[in-house]
C-alpha cells in the first residue's frame, strides 16, 4: 500500500478543467489527522462521530479516507479526487482485506466542485489540495446546498 510521498500539481493532469489550480499531493501525517479529529471532537459536533460522513476533498491516495475508515461512523468516510492515475482504489481493497476498516469507504474520481456532499451531518477535510479559485467555487456550491439542507453540517479543516 501506498500513501505517502510528494507529487507537483504539474503532474496531477487529470483532463480536469481546475487542473492547474492542484497545488500537490502528500498525504496527511497521521499524527496531524488525530490531532485534528481530537480537536474537531473538542468543538463540540452538532451530533455524535457516528452519525458524520468523513469526507476528504483531493483524497490523493487515500490515506485520511483509510484513517477515516477506523472511525465508529455508521456512515462512513469517502471523498472525491480528480486524478484517476492515484492509488486510492487499491489502498481502499488493501485496506479492507486487512480488516482494518470499520466503516464503508469511497472514493470517487471527479472533480471536487462537482462533488455533491452527503445528506447528514458530515465532516470535511481538504488538505490543501487545490488553489483558492477552486475552493471559491466549491464553498460557493456548498453555501446552496447547505441553505438548503437544515440537517447537514460541514466543518472545513
Amino acid at each position: 500500500m501506498r500513501t505517502s510521498g510528494l507529487v507537483a500539481g504539474r503532474h496531477l493532469k487529470s483532463g480536469h478543467r481546475h487542473d492547474r489550480h492542484n497545488t500537490a499531493y502528500y498525504g496527511i501525517a497521521p499524527s496531524v489527522f488525530e490531532a485534528l479529529m481530537k480537536r474537531w471532537r473538542k468543538s463540540g459536533p452538532a451530533a455524535l462521530i457516528e452519525e458524520f460522513s468523513l469526507i476528504d476533498i483531493g483524497a490523493g491516495m487515500g490515506r485520511a479516507v483509510l484513517m477515516a475508515a477506523r472511525c465508529r461512523s455508521r456512515r462512513g468516510g469517502g471523498g472525491t479526487e480528480c486524478h484517476a492515475g492515484r492509488d486510492c482504489a487499491a489502498n481502499l481493497t488493501l485496506w479492507r482485506a486487512a480488516g482494518r476498516a470499520r466503516a464503508p469507504m469511497k472514493i470517487v474520481c471527479q472533480d471536487a466542485v462537482e462533488f455533491q456532499l452527503p445528506h447528514g451531518p458530515c465532516l470535511a477535510l481538504l488538505f490543501n489540495p487545490f488553489g483558492a479559485p477552486v475552493l471559491r467555487r466549491l464553498l460557493a456550491g456548498w453555501r446552496k446546498v447547505l441553505a438548503d439542507a437544515r440537517e447537514t453540517w460541514t466543518c472545513c479543516m
